[in-house]
């Protein structure tokens, strides 16, 4: 005798898969409401990013100015004024100014959401 489904066991499928497609469709629409979201996001962060970046490499040639005019500055002074108080004072500021870490930032985005799944790709018989 072959397996079957009894009436009761078809009908508890059929509600049971059709809950399925309901949620899947309900999931569907949130991952897809998300995915666009993540866009609209990602642009703004990304321009507000552009814009830090922006700022900061002004920032850079800024420092980069006066490090330059500091450093040529110490340079025409007496060796023995760099070597003394104010000149040590004078070259850890400069050194100071040299050394300032001044990144861009960069951010990694996440990709979207992919559902790689389908429920009406599940197939179970109700008769062999």
């Amino acid at each position: 005798m072959a397996f079957k489904l009894n009436k009761d066991q078809d009908s508890k499928l059929n509600m049971l898969l059709e809950k399925l497609t309901t949620s899947y469709d309900g999931l569907k629409t949130v991952v897809e409401e998300y995915n666009t979201g993540l866009k609209e996001l990602q642009s703004k962060v990304e321009g507000e990013i552009s814009k830090y970046n922006e700022d900061l490499s002004n920032l850079k040639s800024f420092v980069d100015e006066v490090t330059t005019e500091k450093r040529e500055e110490f340079d025409e002074k007496s060796e023995t004024w760099q070597e003394g108080e104010n000149g040590q004072a004078a070259e850890e500021w400069i050194s100071t100014w040299e050394g300032a870490e001044l990144q861009e930032i960069t951010l990694q985005f996440p990709d979207e959401l992919e559902i790689d799944f389908d429920p009406e790709d599940l197939d179970l018989p109700n008769e062999p």
